[in-house]
């Protein structure tokens, strides 16, 4: 994380839009199960996921799959028979990634979910065999998201906005994070180059925060301290005032 000025925000307010179905209850043995992926390819000579980088398999009860293809959410249906698993319908996001590597792993992933074949579970690990047999995902069980790892999103007051810029950072999601940027400090590559060397960032907020009116808005300083620990296990810290506005209880950084 590089020493600088700490520099003003606005975040962006997606809301997800879905339409429920039913669709019947399974329990195949893989149903109400999390995955994440260590490693794929030849099954002599498989490749190990890149570092810093999560691909997530989950098989819901209704015959439903979803996960994270590493950049990408994604979602499909799966049927079990005969000791094969089928997949089928299988749509992602479009985003794209923020390193070339990371795309080119992803989009052999979903490439392999297309031709998977015959699968052998057990407690904690899942292997899917696929390209008739030849490769296969390795899978993990995946543990419960400690606090730390999981997403958080949230506008309604300017800490939890502060909150949710700093998850974005923790999480390696440093695309979320530019875009929390009014004026974005310089290309996103070079903004996520700046905290290539961190390992974790803790953020701090000095109260009070002061709040005031002008014109129809409310605007809030936020004294803010940022603890930032290094790869080599050193830790530095920043300190500085957030400035950001609220209209219609919907708060962004100025």
């Amino acid at each position: 994380m590089k020493r600088s000025q700490l520099l003003p925000l606005i975040i962006l307010l997606v809301v997800p839009i879905g339409i429920a179905a039913t669709s019947p209850v399974v329990d195949d043995g893989l149903a109400a199960t999390k995955w994440r992926l260590t490693s794929f390819g030849p099954i002599e000579t498989p490749t190990s996921v890149i570092e810093g980088t999560t691909i997530t398999l989950e098989f819901s009860r209704d015959g439903k799959i979803g996960g994270n293809g590493g950049c990408n959410s994604y979602g499909g249906d799966y049927q079990i028979g005969a000791e094969r698993l089928s997949l089928s319908r299988i749509i992602s996001t479009k985003r794209a990634c923020m390193a070339q590597n990371a795309m080119q792993q992803e989009q052999r992933y979903f490439e392999a979910l297309g031709s998977v074949g015959k699968f052998k579970p057990s407690d904690t690990q899942l292997t899917i065999f696929y390209d008739e047999g030849r490769s296969a995902l390795n899978f993990v069980k995946a543990s419960a998201q400690t606090a730390a790892e999981q997403r958080y999103e949230n506008q309604n007051s300017p800490v939890e906005l502060l909150a949710s810029y700093f998850n974005a950072v923790n999480l390696r999601e440093y695309e979320r994070a530019y875009r929390y940027w009014q004026t974005p400090p310089g290309k996103l590559e070079d903004f996520a180059r700046g905290y290539a060397d961190t390992t974790s960032v803790q953020l701090i907020v000095q109260p009070p925060t002061h709040i005031e009116g002008a014109a129809g808005s409310v605007y809030a300083q936020v004294p803010t301290v940022i603890a930032a620990r290094h790869r080599d296990g050193s830790e530095h810290f920043f300190s500085g005032c957030y400035v950001s506005w609220s209209l219609r209880r919907r708060f962004g950084f100025t």
